[in-house]
C-alpha cells in the first residue's frame, strides 16, 4: 500500500549496506521513487512495475523501469537486457510519465469496471444468456469487484490526470448518447470507422 510505503522505507534502511540495489514494484512510481531517494541516499534505486499479477504463468509480460539519473539509467539498461533475456517486454520512462499511463492504463477500465457493476443489479443472471461482447464486460467488472478496494481507491485518489481523463470520459459518453438519441447515423459511423482506423493502422 502506496501508505505504508513511507514507513516500510525507513524500517528497512538500517539494514541496507552501503551502495546497495532497491527496487520497489508499487504501480505509482513518482510518489515512491521520490520516497526511496529521500530516505535511501547511499544505495541505487530504481522504480519498477511489473505490469502483471502473482497469478501470472509465464514470462512474456510487460515491465517497466523507471530510472532518474545517469546511475539508475546505467543500471536499468543491464536490467532490462536481463529481463528481455528471460522473456518480458521491457520499456523504460520516467515516474512522472509512467504515472500519468498508468491513468488510462490502471484507472479508465477500474472506472470504467465500476460503473457498469454499479448499473448491472444481478450479475450472476446475466452470465447465463450472455454473448462475447458482453462477457468480455462482464469479465471487467468481476475482475473490478474482486480487486482490494483499499488498493483502488488509493490508486485513484493518487494517479495524476485522473479526473481529466474521468471529465473525457463522460463527455465521450454524452456524445454518444446524443448521437443515438437523435438517431444520426452518418456521425455514429463516421466516428466508428475512425476508432477502426486508429485500432488497425501500423
Amino acid at each position: 500500500m502506496l501508505q505504508n510505503f513511507e514507513k516500510v522505507i525507513k524500517e528497512i534502511t538500517p539494514h541496507l549496506k552501503e551502495n546497495q540495489i532497491v527496487m520497489d514494484i508499487t504501480s505509482l512510481k513518482e510518489i515512491p521513487v521520490k520516497i526511496m531517494h529521500k530516505f535511501l541516499k547511499g544505495n541505487l534505486i530504481l522504480g519498477t512495475h511489473p505490469l502483471f499479477g502473482p497469478g501470472a504463468k509465464d514470462t512474456k509480460q510487460n515491465f517497466i523501469l523507471t530510472p532518474t539519473n545517469k546511475k539508475e539509467r546505467i543500471f536499468a539498461k543491464k536490467f532490462k537486457n536481463w529481463l528481455e533475456n528471460k522473456g518480458f517486454k521491457v520499456v523504460m520512462m520516467s515516474p512522472s510519465k509512467h504515472d500519468e499511463l498508468m491513468s488510462l492504463i490502471l484507472g479508465l477500465p477500474h472506472f470504467i469496471g465500476l460503473v457498469t457493476g454499479s448499473l448491472l443489479s444481478d450479475l450472476k443472471a446475466l452470465e447465463k444468456i450472455t454473448g462475447p461482447s458482453f462477457k468480455k464486460l462482464l469479465d471487467l467488472v468481476k475482475s473490478v469487484a474482486l480487486s482490494d478496494p483499499e488498493f483502488y481507491s488509493e490508486l485513484h485518489f493518487n494517479l495524476p490526470k485522473i479526473d481529466n481523463l474521468e471529465d473525457s470520459f463522460e463527455r465521450q459518453v454524452k456524445f454518444w448518447r446524443e448521437i443515438i438519441k437523435n438517431e444520426d447515423k452518418k456521425p455514429f459511423i463516421k466516428k466508428m470507422l475512425r476508432i477502426r482506423k486508429c485500432l488497425t493502422k501500423q
